[in-house]
């Protein structure tokens, strides 16, 4: 898992959308335990659920255009 401290299997990608380097995807490897599921098949990694629960980033409009 790419958390810190965390030796869990990585099971996940972060599904947080940027635009850095041609990425769609933050896809920063994440365990099930550090994982935060934003739909049925949305997961964010611990940092970026933090900016969507603040508001900071309009996921629910992406992740419905990805449907």
């Amino acid at each position: 898992c790419g958390e810190r401290g965390c030796r869990e299997w990585t099971a996940r990608l972060c599904d947080y959308p940027v635009a850095a380097r041609g990425k769609r995807t933050c896809d920063r490897r994440i365990c099930a335990r550090h994982a935060h599921e934003s739909g049925p098949t949305t997961d964010l990694c611990p940092a970026h659920a933090r900016e969507v629960a603040a508001g900071v980033c309009i996921l629910v409009a992406w992740v419905e255009e990805r449907a």
